[in-house]
């Protein structure tokens, strides 16, 4: 019995040493890795607008004088007359035609002065109404041609998915054209008013 309990004894004692012996081992093969590090958040802003100049950032608040080109797809003298009002988010135009192919173009730029890139998520160019004397007009009406472009030619519409960085300008084109094959008979006896509703862009973060 004496013996059977000094063996007892002696196996609890070098499982202890056992277990001293192996934390030994973990201590001396440990070791601590540290990362330190700092971060800010920078502001940012969302600024696009309409401006007379590439790059700059003048976005005519007061209203800046946009003077169109006049021509004639006819190559015939040139009776349409234009003027222009540039602001901050919108531009307001006047003209008139009288010649069948005048053309009335406006030339200014859309600019993202803001931190974020950004691309079109719809735009609106709606139809144009036309009134005579009181009452509707379709004939002439459906003769003029209106819109934003991305050329000065007027045959490259400004479209969604259209994009702007950071930092950068596009320039674009209103042109309104009345169709240079208009034929006499269609001209108008009386003055037709021409009712271009709003075109509207909207710009998002890309």
């Amino acid at each position: 019995m004496g013996r059977r309990k000094g063996t007892t004894i002696s196996i609890v004692i070098a499982l202890v040493l056992a277990v001293v012996s192996i934390g030994v081992a973990f201590a001396t093969f440990s070791a601590t890795l540290n990362i330190n590090g700092t971060a800010e958040v920078q502001a940012s802003n969302w600024n696009i607008f309409f401006t007379s100049t590439n790059g700059g950032n003048a976005a005519g608040t007061s209203g800046v004088s946009i003077t169109p080109t006049l021509s004639n797809d006819n190559s015939l003298t040139v009776t349409a007359t234009g003027t222009g009002t540039l602001k901050t988010d919108s531009f307001t135009w006047d003209g008139t035609f009288k010649t069948p192919g005048d053309r009335i173009t406006y030339t200014f730029y859309i600019r993202n002065a803001g931190s974020y890139a950004a691309k079109i998520t719809s735009i609106n160019v709606p139809d144009i109404s036309c009134t005579k004397g009181g009452s509707s007009e379709t004939t002439v009406c459906g003769k003029i041609t209106y819109g934003i472009y991305t050329n000065a030619a007027g045959t490259t519409r400004l479209a969604a998915d259209d994009t702007l960085a950071a930092g950068a300008s596009k320039q674009v084109w209103v042109v309104a054209v009345l169709d240079k094959n208009m034929t006499a008979s269609q001209l108008p006896n009386a003055p037709v008013t021409v009712n271009p509703d709003t075109i509207s862009i909207t710009y998002t973060q890309q």
